[in-house]
């Protein structure tokens, strides 16, 4: 591992003895902390915490989220059309077509769960709980079909995108804003510079 969380468990390996468990959870704070600070990937910051394994259930409790509908793959009824057209293909059609089940939970309520408990934990400063939304919204996303999954994947990623782009146009805002004021501000100043300049000027003339 590279960057400031290898040099930090780095420093934790050489420490020995007692101080070596202080050492890792101290090393371990700091890790999550310097993930945030650094903008380093999700991803590192997730491989920190790999050894926090959350059941089905806890990853459920976590979001809020309950059990989801019955979902039946699309491809089960194309797989039975192209085996009955095949012809003597009965034992593939049951082979390819897999039995309906119960999604870990409803999709869309997953997508609107996590943006809203990632992005107010954001706001609100706590990497911790964000990372344990974003492990529970991973977890939950194991147990859907490829094809749902995917789409709950392209929806989340789609709203973190339109999510950075209004940050960002809310940032240049208040950039202008303050530059606006900044003018404003240096144009009065002058202002009352030359009117105390031309007092000045007023009060030397002879009378």
């Amino acid at each position: 591992m590279s960057g400031p969380l290898g040099r930090i468990l780095a420093q934790v390996i050489v420490a020995g003895g007692a101080t070596l468990g202080r050492a890792m959870v101290a090393a371990y704070g700091r890790a999550l902390q310097n993930a945030q600070k650094a903008g380093i990937d999700r991803e590192v910051a997730r491989n920190v915490r790999r050894a926090e394994k959350i059941t089905l259930e806890e990853a459920r409790s976590i979001l809020n989220v309950t059990e989801g509908p019955m979902y039946e793959a699309a491809s089960s009824s194309s797989s039975a059309s192209s085996s009955s057209s095949g012809g003597g293909g009965g034992g593939d059609q049951s082979q390819q077509e897999q039995p309906a089940q119960n999604l870990p939970c409803d999709p869309d309520e997953l997508s609107r769960r996590y943006l809203h408990l990632f992005y107010a934990n954001e706001e609100n400063g706590s990497f911790y709980i964000q990372s344990k939304v974003y492990r529970a919204k991973e977890r939950l996303l194991m147990d859907f079909p490829e094809d749902v999954r995917r789409a709950i994947e392209l929806t989340i990623e789609q709203e973190e995108e339109m999510r950075k782009a209004a940050k960002k146009r809310e940032e240049e805002e208040e950039a202008a804003r303050a530059a606006a004021e900044e003018e404003k501000r240096r144009e009065a100043e002058e202002a009352k510079m030359k009117a105390e300049a031309k007092g000045a000027e007023e009060e030397e003339k002879p009378r």
